[in-house]
């Protein structure tokens, strides 16, 4: 996309559209897991192509200028249209592919990778499995779409007659870490009242994770406040950052270095189970038969020894 004589990056008006529904520098920049700096660079090069200011900074924040109201809706019809032509073309890639996609959510994929990487992947170069790391409702969306071959989720989030193959997989306890400026930081055990006006850095309205956790606050008479501009399950890097910054309680499934992790009371459990897509042939050519069997018996495998 060019302008003149210098040249607008996606990337740029994706940073853009992230700054303003944060509403900070900060949180954009852990949203996206780049630095400040970057953000700030990104903005001054898309204002330096239109030769005008997109926003006019405060004491404490920002407001956007005319142009940047304008650029604002433009960027999101923009950044929408780059997401549903990327996910239309993984789909046609990964039906025609002999790949076998495995999606695992952060607070697990550190057991399993070790698992797949030390006995798995050795034993059997020639196979072609892809991990990704995703947040539960991206796998989720991923499942629903049948662009996952093998998955981990929370067992509730799975919808009834969803055509996978499903079966328990393990159970994982959620605890809070907040920065040692925190009061929160003082208790050995958090009783679910304790989070009363506290800021849980998941989103308002998100699916995944997030959800399940509002259910459990609310299960206990008790409604924290959540991130009204986060829209979908924030990635661990991401709350690791804002926690130690003393904006929010991030929650994990083990120690993280610089933050202290408390236990719920009663326990956050989460429930996890294992999915799979379930392969069928079809009435096509013997050789195309052939490779739909040696991926589900290659599925099959997987699933029997993860």
């Amino acid at each position: 996309m060019h302008l003149g004589r210098n040249k607008m990056e996606f990337y740029q008006i994706h940073y853009f559209q992230v700054l303003c529904e944060t509403q900070s520098y900060t949180k954009a920049a852990a949203k996206l897991m780049v630095s400040q700096p970057t953000v700030s660079i990104a903005i001054r090069k898309l204002e330096d192509e239109f030769g005008a200011p997109l926003i006019d900074k405060t004491q404490k924040s920002f407001v956007l200028t005319s142009l940047g109201e304008s650029f604002l809706e433009r960027a999101r019809l923009i950044n929408d249209e780059i997401k549903t032509t990327f996910m239309e073309m993984q789909i046609l890639a990964n039906n025609s592919s002999d790949n076998i996609i495995v999606e695992f959510p952060e607070c697990v994929c550190s057991s399993l990778l070790l698992k797949l990487a030390k006995e798995y992947i050795p034993s059997h170069p020639d196979d072609k499995i892809i991990v990704k790391i995703k947040s539960f409702s991206d796998i989720l969306n991923d499942i629903r779409d049948q662009n996952v071959d093998i998955s981990v989720i929370c067992k509730d989030m799975l919808p009834e007659n969803t055509l996978v193959g499903v079966k328990p997989f393990t159970t994982i306890e959620l605890y809070a870490a907040v920065s040692f400026e925190n009061f929160l930081s003082t208790y050995d055990f958090l009783p679910r009242s304790a989070y009363k006006d506290q800021t849980l850095l998941i989103p308002a309205d998100g699916g995944g994770l997030s959800r399940y956790v509002r259910g459990f606050f609310t299960e206990g008479g008790v409604e924290p406040l959540y991130c009204s501009w986060l829209t979908d399950d924030l990635s661990m890097h991401n709350a690791y950052t804002l926690a130690s910054e003393n904006l929010g309680v991030a929650l994990v499934d083990r120690n993280v270095l610089g933050l202290k992790c408390i236990p719920f009371e009663p326990p956050l459990e989460v429930e996890l189970i294992l999915t799979w897509k379930k392969i069928t042939s079809s009435p096509s050519a013997n050789t195309d038969n052939k490779r739909v069997k040696a991926k589900r018996d290659l599925i099959d495998f997987i699933i029997s020894n993860i």
